[in-house]
Order: C-alpha cells, then sequence, then structure tokens
C-alpha cells in the first residue's frame, strides 16, 4: 500500500489521531494492521461483486470507508468488554463496516446471477 492510500486511509478513519492511546500499538503495526485490513476488503469486495483488473476511482472510495469502518469498528471494540459469542451479531458487526449506503454504490457492480433450466 503505498503512502498516500495510507494516509487518506487515516484522515477518513481518524486513526492518525491519539493511534497509541487508542490502539496501544506502534505507529508501524497500525499501518501494518491497516494495510491487512485494507487488503481483506479489497479481496472481499472482488469475491462479492464483478470487478476489473484496474479497480475504477469510486471503488477504492468505498475500499477507503470500508476499511475506515473496520478500523472504527476496532477501536470500539478496544473499549468494550469481551462479550460473550453467543450474544454476538455477527451480521449487526458487517452491518456497521458494509453499510446500506456502501451496498447501494456498488450495486452496478453486481455479479450476474445464472439461472440454470432444466426440465423433468
Amino acid at each position: 500500500m503505498d503512502s498516500e492510500l495510507l494516509d487518506k486511509i487515516k484522515a477518513f478513519s481518524g486513526a492518525n489521531k491519539n493511534t497509541e492511546a487508542i490502539f496501544d500499538l506502534t505507529p508501524e503495526k497500525l499501518d501494518s494492521f491497516i494495510n491487512d485490513y485494507y487488503e481483506s476488503m479489497e479481496l472481499w469486495v472482488r469475491k462479492k461483486y464483478s470487478m476489473p483488473e484496474q479497480l475504477p476511482d469510486d471503488v477504492k472510495q468505498i475500499l477507503i470507508e470500508l476499511t475506515s469502518n473496520l478500523i472504527r469498528s476496532h477501536a470500539i471494540r478496544q473499549d468494550l468488554a469481551i462479550s460473550d459469542h453467543e450474544n454476538f451479531d455477527f451480521d449487526e458487526a458487517v452491518n456497521n463496516i458494509f453499510t446500506e449506503d456502501i451496498e447501494k454504490r456498488l450495486k452496478p457492480y453486481s455479479r450476474k446471477s445464472k439461472v440454470h433450466v432444466f426440465r423433468i
């Protein structure tokens, strides 16, 4: 990840403020986490949606937002007590990262579903 993209993600997410106090990470370790988050989000978007090899600018912005949402989620979890895994709502956690707005903006890239017709 280039430094310009890293700076955009930090600025968008607020991760450039009080980094050590919020995450208890060195700046280098935080950069590594952010890089991992971004790569994970990019892979996920490429699997779920039909993306060209060279990502369009609107998708790059969405990836910045998804990564920022993931960073914010990480920061919030740092302040919460460990929850019982049975009470943890995975769908709600994903919805906090993958918002309705982002889903609408990715709609033009939806994969075409295949319909198989067969006779009995």
